[in-house]
């Protein structure tokens, strides 16, 4: 302990006193605003992201509505184009039915047409040709006899006036 000096360890001291002083001033000045300033920055950071994670959080909201909205419409016109459907078939089947029933009738219609046309040739075409040869067999069958005669024209007569008469 001989070479312990005062003067040697005060200056020591006085060394790392002012060695702490230098750190202590020139952390002040510059290491602590550097890092209030990194940490301000960061805490904007922080922010601006929580402000960006709530819009965001909102307008996923407002999609997923969106979403839950035009799936609803969808099943609503999903709805409406089955009932469009079923009201289309309805008609569909409604014009086959009348289209049936003017067939019918129109089948209808022409058979009678025909039938009359039909009568009306038999009348005007036929029956005198089938009078007329009937008339000339009995004729010929019974001969010249007047009681069959009168009787042959009373007959033909009774039956033209009928088929006149329709």
């Amino acid at each position: 302990m001989s070479n312990f000096s005062w003067v040697y360890f005060s200056n020591k001291m006085l060394n790392f006193g002012v060695l702490v002083a230098a750190c202590t001033y020139l952390s002040k000045k510059y290491i602590i605003p550097l890092i209030k300033k990194s940490m301000h920055e960061r805490e904007q950071q922080h922010l601006a992201l929580e402000q960006e994670a709530v819009k965001l959080r909102l307008q996923k909201n407002a999609l997923e509505d969106a979403i839950d909205q035009k799936k609803i419409y969808a099943r609503q016109l999903l709805i409406k184009v089955q009932q469009w459907k079923n009201v289309r078939e309805e008609r569909a089947t409604l014009r086959q039915q009348e289209q049936k029933k003017f067939e019918d009738r129109s089948v209808d219609y022409l058979k009678k047409r025909a039938d009359g046309v039909c009568q009306e040739f038999l009348k005007r075409e036929v029956t005198p040709r089938i009078l007329t040869e009937t008339r000339e067999k009995v004729t010929n069958f019974f001969g010249d006899r007047k009681n069959h005669r009168d009787y042959l024209d009373a007959s033909v007569s009774f039956f033209k006036k009928r088929i006149v008469r329709g």
